[in-house]
């Protein structure tokens, strides 16, 4: 009687290290969700989350993406380009890493490098549009020209009181004008101008 107690014992507490272990990041579509870092930072899943799949781990591109990966996506011929910065050591990584947990200080959301239309993009998302101020911004997009993509974007969410409605903004600049105002060759006046908002 003690040898099936224990015995029982032992399959109960081995059961229950296993479930532990499958919910420790919980699943997604019985798969068991993989936590994805960058130098210690959490990546924020806005979409699928990273998983085990078959004893493998699979990572959504757009979360490559938020840890500094650029690609892009050609729907016709269903086909991700990965892009490699030949060249580039470790300074250029490592600045990319930096400028992403500073953005992730002032609020951001990681950072997404994609190409659209021919032009690359350094793209965050700010969570907390109440405390997005003017400053914030500039050292958000002071961050982003790390990223040597040719536009800049910030986007958040705005809630309109009158209409009782959310909708998102999103402002982009090329890097280049920001550049050249960051290095005092364009005054505030001349960068507010170039300026591109969006909302939707």
């Amino acid at each position: 009687m003690k040898k099936k107690i224990a015995i029982t014992l032992m399959a109960s507490f081995c059961f229950a290290g296993v479930v532990h272990a499958a919910g420790l990041w919980g699943t997604y579509k019985g798969n068991d969700i993989i936590k994805l870092t960058v130098d210690g930072a959490n990546v924020k899943v806005t979409d699928v989350p990273a998983v085990n799949l078959n004893g493998r781990t699979m990572i959504p591109i757009y979360l490559l993406n938020q840890a500094g990966v650029s690609y892009s996506y050609d729907a016709k011929k269903q086909t991700v380009d990965v892009k490699s910065k030949a060249g580039s050591g470790s300074s250029q990584s490592g600045s990319s890493l930096k400028a992403m947990k500073e953005i992730n200080k002032l609020g951001g959301n990681g950072v997404s490098l994609f190409e659209q239309d021919g032009k690359s993009y350094a793209f965050t998302y700010v969570e907390d549009e109440e405390k997005l101020t003017d400053a914030q911004l500039d050292k958000v997009f002071r961050q982003l020209l790390n990223y040597g993509t040719e536009l800049l974007t910030i986007s958040y969410d705005q809630y309109d009181e009158k209409e009782d409605e959310d909708y998102a903004v999103d402002v982009s600049i090329p890097a280049k004008d920001y550049r050249d105002y960051v290095n005092g060759k364009l005054s505030a006046d001349d960068i507010n101008k170039r300026f591109i908002v969006e909302t939707y």
